[in-house]
């Protein structure tokens, strides 16, 4: 179940900008994730961050169901 109360803030991602950071993890970085995975690491690009800051997320689901939706032919 959903619990708003423990949202601190939601950050909303056009699709196909989703769609480009989730291929640049796999061609640039060589991490095979799924759209989830794309949107996390948009996201905290998104935010307000200090040099000093970490952020750590996981990469929370795998690529291989989407490869034709990634890397059409």
């Amino acid at each position: 179940m959903f619990d708003e109360a423990v949202v601190d803030q939601v950050i909303p991602l056009p699709d196909d900008d989703v769609i480009r950071m989730t291929r640049s993890l796999c061609r640039d970085h060589g991490h095979l994730v799924g759209f989830s995975a794309g949107a996390a690491a948009l996201a905290i690009l998104k935010l307000d961050l200090s040099a000093e800051d970490t952020v750590v997320f996981p990469l929370c689901d795998s690529g291989k169901p989407y490869l034709e939706k990634l890397f059409p032919a």
